[in-house]
């Protein structure tokens, strides 16, 4: 199945972000996704902005109005004085804005993250199939703290210096020549023009420092999650060799971004060293000629200094802005995979299930360029009863419970569920009545009662340290024999069970599968293989869990050892995606025919087993 699913899906939405679609899709979302008090509390920010340049203003101008008395010999305290507040109350609007700020910034980034681990969770089986963990989790630590961040630099970065131009222009051309203002407006123009693009320039720089950060993220992962089999082969230095490789190129970037930055700097410098030479130059000139004050010199500097000084960093700005919008390119190329697997816009919320399943000309193939997986499956599964499906591997055995959860939608046909077509169902409603105990069950690293108590995570009232939840958790896990283990730990279910349950033996993990699944309470039960990586005793042990559990439920078990489904009240038999045989165990064998054959082999196998 490997071969028909397309590895590359992620890569293939990863497009450059323009700056007019990434505004089309911050504007609306930073409003929307702030509460009235929040917005309330970013309009104060940007209300405290605009008072604290022009407080910054008018602090110059009285400085001005100082210098020009001191150079005649006089002083003005009540200036002075005022002086002095200006500077005070400059810096708590400046302290105040950016602390109001922090909390409209943290309810953005946390519901930017939700909003894109969501989607990534709601999407198809086709996506997480072919999908790298390692690449998904560091777009979405990149792209959710990059939307905040670009807010941030535009209100309070870039905020305060078109602000600053604004005001101290509009001053400048009432009580100065225009040559003033011109000379100031002009420096600005040619810096903003060299920073952007030597800003576009480093973007590409940026972009394969991400792609490499990706590679030495996902190798890293790849190498933790597969350690046994790093250890299996003694290939712990080949996997470090591998991750070595990949931050090298990682850090090779980085060093090219460093240097670009020097770069960038000096340019940028000689701008505004050029620009403030010309303006005081000429200021000097004037006051040596007996057109100007000192105090015209004084502020003159200083309202260079509130326009350069920011500006210098504008290189630092805009390029933060590029590097976030170049961050948040991974989480659009997440948001612009498809959900292929999509509720109706009427989708009927099943509250009720009785378990009646019906396959209906059923046809299925995982891409359109393969063969058909599945072929003309027709049966009927009345409530409470069991039928098991046998086959040889790759059959398309599993493939009907994928079909059944809604994983995929059928080629052609239909799948009912009590008279419903799955696909007119809510999705969540549908997998609410079934259940499944898989052949390789994969834990949280978390508790033993976490993971027997996921079978209520549905549950919008789930409580992991409420009594009821407790109590359900001892019921499911002496449904499933597992409590007489449980007893047996020095920390009961609040032991650890390690990634994916790795403390556990395989028999063990079963248990809890079916304990959780127990707890589910399901009007349908699934078990796929459940029990054939198990050696005979604990298979029967595990094997008398299932039928206790299973009894007047619809069940349908997938099963490759035949002994497990014996007492099916039907058992279909899949070559080839087709049914080519069905009816009970007895009939089956009395027919003699491709059933009768895998039962031989396997009791041949059995034979053999217990000779040696």
């Amino acid at each position: 199945m490997g071969k028909k699913i397309r590895g590359d899906t992620q890569y293939n939405n990863e497009k450059p972000v323009s700056y007019w679609k990434f505004l089309k899709f911050t504007a609306p979302y930073c409003w929307n996704g702030i509460n009235c008090c929040q917005r309330l509390i970013l309009l104060s920010s940007l209300t405290l902005l605009v008072v604290y340049n022009l407080l910054k203003l008018l602090a110059t101008i009285v400085l001005k109005s100082i210098v020009d008395q001191l150079a005649v010999g006089d002083v003005n305290y009540y200036y002075i004085g005022a002086f002095c507040l200006l500077e005070f109350f400059i810096e708590i609007c400046n302290s105040l804005k950016t602390l109001s700020f922090v909390f409209v910034e943290s309810k953005l980034q946390t519901e930017l993250a939700a909003k894109v681990f969501n989607h990534v969770l709601n999407l198809s089986m086709k996506f997480h199939i072919a999908r790298e963990t390692g690449k998904i989790l560091r777009c979405l630590q990149r792209g959710a703290t990059s939307v905040p961040l670009v807010l941030r630099t535009l209100l309070f970065s870039f905020g305060p210096v078109i602000l600053q131009i604004m005001f101290v222009m509009t001053y400048l051309s009432l009580k100065y020549e225009l040559y003033y203002p011109m000379i100031v407006l002009g420096t600005v123009i040619i810096y903003i023009i060299f920073t952007i693009f030597a800003s576009e320039w480093r973007s590409q720089i940026q972009r394969n420092i991400n792609a490499n950060d990706n590679k030495f993220s996902q190798k890293a992962t790849d190498a933790l999650f597969n350690f046994e089999t790093v250890k299996y082969f003694n290939a712990e230095d080949h996997e470090t060799k591998r991750c070595s490789a990949a931050f090298y190129e990682f850090r090779k970037e980085k060093v090219r971004m460093h240097a670009s930055l020097v770069l960038l700097n000096t340019g940028q410098q000689v701008c505004i060293i050029l620009g403030t030479s010309i303006a005081l130059c000429l200021i000097a000139y004037e006051i040596y000629l007996g057109n100007k004050k000192v105090g015209d010199f004084v502020l003159m500097q200083g309202f260079i200094s509130q326009i350069y000084t920011p500006l210098q960093a504008i290189g630092v700005y805009y390029d933060t802005i590029k590097q976030a919008i170049i961050d948040i390119e991974g989480v659009f190329g997440l948001l612009n995979e498809k959900l292929e697997i999509e509720d109706k816009q009427n989708a009927v919320k099943l509250d009720h299930c009785k378990g009646e399943i019906e396959f209906k000309n059923v046809d299925f193939g995982y891409s359109l360029e393969y063969p058909l997986v599945l072929k003309n499956i027709n049966f009927k599964l009345s409530p409470g009863k069991t039928i098991g499906i046998v086959g040889k591997t790759g059959c398309g055995k599993s493939t009907l419970v994928r079909l059944l959860y809604r994983f995929y939608d059928v080629t052609n046909g239909s799948i009912l569920l009590d008279g419903y077509d799955i696909k007119t169902l809510s999705q969540s409603s549908l997998r609410r009545h079934i259940a499944i105990v898989p052949q390789d069950c994969s834990l949280f690293n978390d508790t033993l009662g976490y993971n027997i108590a996921y079978g209520s995570a549905w549950d919008p009232k789930f409580d992991m340290n409420s009594k009821h939840t407790i109590d359900k958790i001892k019921w499911s896990a002496h449904q499933a024999q597992l409590d007489s283990f449980t007893e047996k730990l020095h920390e009961g279910y609040q032991t650890m069970v390690g990634e994916k349950g790795i403390r556990l033996s395989g028999g063990e993990r079963q248990r809890v599968a079916i304990a959780r699944a127990i707890l589910k309470q399901p009007s349908i039960l699934c078990f796929d293989e459940a029990t054939s990586s198990l050696d005979s005793l604990t298979e029967k042990q595990i094997q008398n869990s299932l039928d206790m559990v299973s009894r007047n439920r619809t069940t349908i078990i997938i099963a490759h050892r035949l002994s497990t489904i014996m007492k099916a009240d039907e058992i279909i038999v899949l070559k080839d995606g087709c049914i080519i045989e069905r009816g009970t165990h007895k009939l089956l064998l009395e027919i003699n025919g491709y059933y009768a054959q895998l039962w031989a082999e396997q009791e041949r196998e059995c034979t053999n087993e217990d000779n040696n």
